[in-house]
């Protein structure tokens, strides 16, 4: 899967004007009193040019101006730019665009061109430079989107009208840092800045990217490098596909989003954190502005969990572990090894846990402060029924604590709604980062009460003070994960958010189950209660069947799937999450009978 289209910025990027965009703002600015210098104008290049007016004169009076005369500066500056661009003689393209956009399109690739200017202004740079032929597929301006740079509308729009769908299939080039942010927020596998604009090589690297160039003729070569590492196309196996729970089969773009070094305390960093902190929010329907906080943690899901146990049950303190698999169990190792008073609701890894025996657990234990489930269990697969038992925990005074390892961003969850005061998961798992990192999401009022935590380290109360603080985590953070992470929580939101994936999931689990079925295997778990992550399956009946064997082979076929974790049922585990598709769970099925049909080594 290569580069299919190429979203190129227009003045200073490909079109050289001889500074007009400086001039002609500085001039509209001044003729309503406001003086500008060239850095105020400069740090706003790139955006919508109505917001670049109202910043610029709200930096110099002590009130925002009026829309009224936002729309009247913004008219003035609008037609002495059209009368520049018709009249002036150093309007060109920018080092051979044109040959660029012409080597690209012999390959296949798809121009597009977004502005911070209007429609007006961009049909007027294209007809002096005589781009209107079919050397341009498509030109996007600000005023045609929701939002201009740095938000990723453009780019968007200009992904839906040559349909291209998948960032990692989309390359940004522009000359200002809002350019780069536009990339990076789109998920664009490329993000290139051009140093030869109007910014920096040392003020470009400044913010995301992945190439930062001196001249446009250096991009072809650069993509050419790109596509030799294509995205694997669905039912191709040439590499090893895990079938498994996570760590799991990423995209491309995760895989190259770790391929830069950032400073821990650099602020393009903490941006990249502040940003995570809030798609993570709009995740679990929640904001900041709601009083709930997202908290990264360095370190594994049970780290995350570890350290929720740890940081909100207080001294003095009961929690009621609902076990229902080998997850709920290891709450009960922490709870034991921390010195935390605990109780458990215990049944079987085959049906979801029952709230009404919860409900007269906790009546006879008037002590308990806090529950804690885990959503979906990934022993067997079941789905614990949330938010139910999260009413019947708060009936009884409880706080509720989960653990949605496994479906956080394959299921619908809206933390408030539901009652969960405090979540946590990780990377790896439905959001398809890589491992290193995982997370809470608590009420900010929570946190302000925690008490001291029972580890330095594993403290998430703590760790929200501390970006409170700074924006930076207290100890060394895994950047290079944190970036994957990044690019995995956009790539969610370009596949259409949790119902998108969500529905990929349960295509690749029903043509498993199916496909499984048919080949003499069956399921553990009632339909009903059955996750699309993760399937168990039982052994056949068939006294010569070796786990070990079985998985082997379809390892050497580069299939990797999981052993059971049900001690006294023999099964194995099946999952149908990560960068998979049906075509993927086709070719496992195909691996499967061919292993089947020829005779297992008993164990």
């Amino acid at each position: 899967m290569s580069i299919e289209l190429v979203v190129f910025d227009m003045a200073g990027t490909t079109v050289y004007d001889g500074d007009a965009v400086h001039t002609c703002l500085a001039a509209a600015v001044a003729d309503v009193g406001v003086p500008t210098t060239r850095e105020q104008i400069n740090a706003l290049m790139g955006m919508p040019k109505p917001l670049v007016i109202a910043t610029l004169l709200s930096s110099h009076r002590s009130t925002r101006p009026s829309d009224e005369e936002i729309a009247a500066v913004y008219g003035d500056f609008e037609q002495r730019m059209l009368a520049y661009y018709r009249d002036s003689v150093l309007v060109r393209e920018t080092d051979r665009a044109g040959d660029v956009f012409r080597a690209l399109r012999g390959r296949g690739i798809k121009i597009a061109l977004d502005t911070g200017f209007s429609r007006p202004i961009a049909d007027a740079i294209l007809e002096r430079l005589g781009w209107t032929g079919g050397l341009v597929d498509v030109t996007v301006t600000s005023d045609e989107v929701a939002h201009g740079r740095p938000q990723p509308d453009m780019i968007w729009r200009a992904m839906e009208l040559t349909g291209v769908r998948e960032p990692s299939r989309v390359a940004k080039v522009g000359d200002t840092p809002a350019d780069l942010l536009e990339g990076s927020a789109a998920g664009c596998a490329l993000i290139v800045g051009v140093t030869s604009g109007s910014h920096t090589d040392a003020e470009l690297a400044l913010h995301p990217h992945t190439h930062l160039i001196d001249s446009l003729v250096e991009l072809p070569a650069i993509i050419e490098d790109v596509d030799r590492v294509r995205e694997r196309e669905p039912g191709d196996v040439s590499v090893p596909l895990l079938f498994t729970p996570g760590p799991l089969t990423t995209s491309r773009g995760v895989k190259a989003a770790m391929q830069r070094d950032l400073g821990s305390r650099d602020e393009e960093f903490i941006h990249t954190i502040e940003r995570v902190h809030d798609r993570l929010l709009t995740l679990a329907g929640v904001s900041r502005a709601d009083g709930y906080a997202a908290i990264l943690m360095q370190g594994s899901g049970t780290f995350a969990v570890e350290a929720m146990l740890g940081t909100f049950v207080p001294p003095g303190g009961r929690v009621l572990v609902v076990e229902n698999g080998a997850y709920g169990k290891r709450m009960l190792d922490i709870a034991r090894a921390l010195g935390i008073s605990w109780a458990t609701v215990s049944s079987s890894p085959t049906e979801p846990a029952c709230p009404e025996t919860i409900a007269r657990v906790l009546e006879g234990d008037p002590g308990t402060t806090h529950v804690a489930l885990v959503h979906c269990e990934t022993t067997s697969g079941v789905i614990n029924p949330m938010s139910t038992i999260a009413r019947v925990a708060h009936d009884a005074g409880c706080a509720v604590l989960v653990d949605a390892m496994s479906s956080f961003g394959a299921m619908p969850i809206d933390v408030h709604a539901d009652g969960v005061d405090v979540l946590v998961a990780s990377a790896n798992k439905c959001l398809e980062g890589v491992p290193g990192v995982a997370f809470a999401i608590a009420r900010e009022s929570i946190l302000r009460a925690a008490p001291p935590a029972r580890s330095v380290s594993l403290d998430f109360a703590a760790q929200w003070r501390g970006f409170e603080r700074d924006g930076q985590f207290r100890f060394t953070p895994p950047t290079h994960v944190v970036l994957a992470l990044e690019q995995a929580l956009i790539e969610l939101e370009r596949e259409g958010g949790i119902g998108g994936r969500a529905a990929r999931y349960r295509a690749n689990h029903e043509r498993l189950v199916s496909g499984m079925r048919a080949l003499g295997f069956r399921t553990i778990v009632n339909p009903a209660h059955q996750s699309a992550v993760i399937t168990s399956f039982l052994y056949p009946d068939d006294p010569a069947f070796s786990f070990e064997d079985f998985y082997t082979r379809l390892r050497l076929r580069n299939f990797v799937i999981y052993p059971g974790k049900l001690m006294d049922v023999p099964c194995f585990r099946i999952g149908t999450i990560g960068r998979i598709y049906p075509e993927d769970v086709d070719a496992l099925l195909a691996a499967v009978r061919a292993t089947i049909a020829s005779p297992l080594s008993a164990s």
